[in-house]
């Protein structure tokens, strides 16, 4: 169908899937359907795409992301850290503004949103899927 630059999230993959092969998307699914986007009736399908992870070594602390078209935060909360990149004038993600005071309304906001789209989601708990 077409190819597009918007963020996708692994979770949209399977009703992507499941759009294309005309199969109804059960309601229970997390993710949407990106078929508009590459029909090209839609630029975009979310306004950003979540991310999870616990660190590899001990399960002990967590990680959240939001990658928008202009921005990605990482934030680790039990460590107060994070990571921001502004995509735009970034694209690599080579210089982590985060700690940069001028990009402090940026960093602000999107932690909101992103602390938001989380207790919507409900509670992240470490899940071993694989050991390496």
């Amino acid at each position: 169908p077409g190819v597009f630059d918007a963020p996708m999230g692994n979770a949209d993959v399977m009703p992507t899937l499941l759009d294309l092969a005309g199969v109804p998307v059960p309601p229970s699914v997390q993710g949407a359907s990106y078929v508009p986007v590459l029909r090209g009736e839609k630029q975009r399908v979310a306004e950003g795409v979540l991310s999870c992870g616990w660190s590899k070594e001990s399960r002990r602390y967590r990680h959240m992301s939001l990658h928008s078209d202009a921005w990605r935060l990482t934030w680790w909360p039990e460590l107060g850290e994070g990571e921001l990149y502004d995509l735009r004038s970034d694209p690599y993600e080579l210089e982590n503004v985060y700690h940069l005071d001028e990009y402090l309304p940026e960093r602000e906001w999107l932690k909101e949103k992103l602390l938001h789209a989380y207790a919507a989601a409900g509670p992240l708990e470490p899940h071993v899927l694989c050991n390496w």
